[in-house]
């Protein structure tokens, strides 16, 4: 055999492994067609790769944040964009996997939950890090929710590269009050006034205490608890007559 048969067997091995044709042999001789699926290339095939089979380089972080939104886990939502589909599972990853008919279709981990973004005691947006390798850096995607009537995943971006931007619509944000964050929040009590909350929106307890108050959402039927320490109570001065019993702090004093 010369060298020039050794070639032509060599490009048609790389003609059917470039463009998946299938070859029978038959005793009308040798037919050849396109095979309409992709082959299957282990990890690397869009068929054979699913989100929880992809391998994570480290655990999700513990849920956080705003109790009601517990019930976006073990939930994931899905959608399609410029020929990839991304997959959100709140509290536990985002992944990638490329819509494509070639040999090696892209899926991948955009990132794994690990911690909110807090902004003016509010939760703003969700960080998942640490998603596969992007040359010299990993993978990440930050997570934004936004009031809608159903869940659903309704907008994608890559502002830079490798770095995700994904829009979360849900329900469970829509009042204005169900981001918060309990840290501490300034207040001020006057002395004057009945001992009760000035902030709209909210309804207090009656259980105060020396440095706060302890309120809920009026929205939250099944009360979701914030504590608002003030920093500094303003008392004014109090004038005591002669032989006047002193006046105990959060107490109030009648003109007369």
């Amino acid at each position: 055999m010369d060298r020039s048969f050794f070639l032509r067997l060599f490009s048609i091995f790389y003609v059917i492994v470039l463009w998946q044709i299938e070859v029978t042999v038959s005793d009308d001789g040798i037919v050849m067609r396109m095979v309409e699926e992709p082959v299957n290339m282990g990890q690397w095939s869009n068929n054979a790769v699913s989100a929880d089979s992809l391998t994570p380089k480290v655990k999700p972080s513990n849920f956080s944040g705003p109790p009601h939104l517990k019930k976006l886990m073990g939930k994931c939502f899905s959608v399609v964009e410029n020929g990839y589909k991304y997959d959100l599972c709140p509290f536990k990853n985002v992944t990638q996997h490329e819509q494509s008919h070639r040999w090696n279709p892209y899926s991948g981990i955009l990132g794994t939950w690990q911690e909110w973004v807090i902004e003016n005691n509010t939760f703003v947006a969700m960080k998942y890090k640490h998603g596969d390798d992007c040359g010299e850096k990993s993978r990440q995607a930050t997570v934004t929710l936004q009031c809608g009537v159903t869940t659903g995943i309704v907008a994608v971006s890559e502002p830079q590269t490798c770095c995700y931007a994904l829009n979360l619509s849900t329900p469970l944000v829509c009042h204005p009050h169900s981001l918060l964050d309990n840290q501490v929040q300034r207040m001020q009590l006057n002395q004057d006034d009945e001992p009760e909350n000035k902030m709209s929106g909210f309804s207090c307890h009656t259980n105060y205490t020396k440095r706060g108050i302890l309120f809920t959402y009026p929205h939250q039927k099944k009360g979701i608890l914030s504590t608002v320490l003030e920093d500094v109570i303003q008392v004014k001065r109090m004038t005591f007559k002669k032989k006047q019993s002193p006046v105990v702090l959060g107490s109030r004093e009648t003109d007369g």
